[in-house]
């Protein structure tokens, strides 16, 4: 993945987390607020049940079923509430109501909480009295009524604003998440896609290449387990072991002959970072041999760390032939060297001599040409003998 794709990527996955974030964030604070306007329309609601209460108690003090402090404790809790709403009260978990119009009837209705306040001062159980608080009672149930109904009205103008925002927010999701798929994803996807195509045509290449040599090549990883292997690999071992080469398996399995010893040593020197060169002697099973150049360089990855080991192995079997049986006419060239310039002399050295002595003594020719005749066997013995070593050193 190239650096622009990196960016795009990121930027996709910012997108992503900011819009959640932002829904969520949303979604949570107005829900805080619905629940904030639910208690407070709760309250309200209160707040009418008990100006009706005070009517209550004041009907069973006035028939002295009642005290007046029982009068005065509710009026307390419901002149607490209604300041509460008006200005807020932490204490009583009570929240400032915040329209406006429900303000305005709250401030208004507020003469009537003071209006009970008084009566209760100076209470009455006259029918005037009594007259005069019912009225007072119901100007407040009217005055909350609207309260009521506008803070419920408030409320579900913030869930139709809530459901709104929620459309609007999922509609620009799904425009953020489909351009992210077009123009972040979809490039991306393709990258992978041309990525692995083109790992996928290097594999062909490189398997074909692998295949293609006449050397025998296996990789191994640092346990010395075999990971990759060509035709050829595979064709040795079934020839040689009478069995199929897999992957996973050992290489230690396969060690042979004289080899075999050193085998287990030399991949040790090999995962160590040494690169290791022989030439072994394999019997195969018709009782013949071939000779193998075999090579163990370590492998490296790009941080060049030994990961492994490239098992090379090369059929050397008629060049070491070759070289042997060179080795083998140059001893035999050496041996008739020899011959000539030591076995050879000495007969023509003795036909030298004879020579000059039938020179010079006539008498004794007899004598010297038996010498003479020696020396001349001898010499062609020599020379048969360098005839038939050059024949075989052919």
């Amino acid at each position: 993945m190239n650096s622009k794709l990196k960016r795009q990527y990121t930027l996709g996955i910012f997108l992503a987390l900011m819009v959640l974030i932002i829904n969520q964030v949303f979604i949570q604070y107005w829900l805080f607020n619905k629940d904030e306007d639910a208690l407070t329309i709760n309250i309200s609601g209160r707040q009418r049940m008990l100006s009706q209460k005070i009517m209550l108690e004041f009907e069973r003090y006035s028939n002295g079923k009642a005290s007046l402090s029982s009068i005065k404790r509710v009026y307390k809790t419901w002149s607490q509430t209604h300041y509460g709403l008006l200005n807020g009260d932490i204490e009583r978990s009570i929240h400032k109501v915040s329209d406006p119009i429900a303000i305005q009837y709250l401030e208004e209705i507020s003469a009537n909480v003071l209006f009970v306040k008084a009566f209760l001062e100076t209470p009455s159980s006259t029918e005037v009295s009594r007259q005069a608080l019912y009225e007072n009672q119901a100007k407040f149930l009217e005055g909350m009524e609207v309260v009521v109904k506008k803070l419920e009205q408030n409320s579900n103008e913030k869930l139709h604003f809530i459901a709104i925002m929620e459309i609007i927010l999922a509609i620009l999701s799904a425009i953020i998440l489909v351009m992210e798929v077009r123009y972040i994803y979809r490039p991306i996807s393709q990258s992978l896609v041309d990525h692995i195509g083109k790992l996928k045509e290097s594999q062909y290449k490189f398997k074909a290449l692998f295949d293609s040599t006449t050397d025998y090549n296996l990789i191994l990883d640092r346990n010395f387990s075999i990971i990759a292997f060509n035709n050829m690999a595979k064709k040795i071992v079934k020839t040689v072991f009478i069995k199929d080469l897999k992957v996973g398996q050992s290489v230690l399995d396969y060690s042979i002959g004289k080899y075999k010893d050193t085998f287990y040593d030399d991949l040790i020197k090999a995962i160590e970072g040494n690169v290791i060169r022989k030439e072994i002697e394999i019997p195969m099973p018709n009782n013949s041999s071939i000779w193998m150049d075999v090579t163990l360089p370590p492998i490296y990855d790009q941080h060049s760390e030994i990961i492994g080991i490239s098992f090379n192995t090369t059929n050397i079997d008629k060049q070491k032939r070759a070289t042997m049986k060179l080795r083998e006419q140059n001893e035999k060239l050496r041996k008739i060297a020899w011959r000539q310039s030591h076995e050879v002399r000495r007969p023509v050295a003795t036909i030298a001599g004879l020579c000059i002595l039938l020179k010079e003594r006539d008498e004794d020719y007899l004598h010297y040409l038996s010498c003479l005749e020696i020396a001349i066997n001898e010499l062609d013995d020599v020379i048969h003998t360098i005839v038939k070593e050059t024949v075989e050193a052919e």
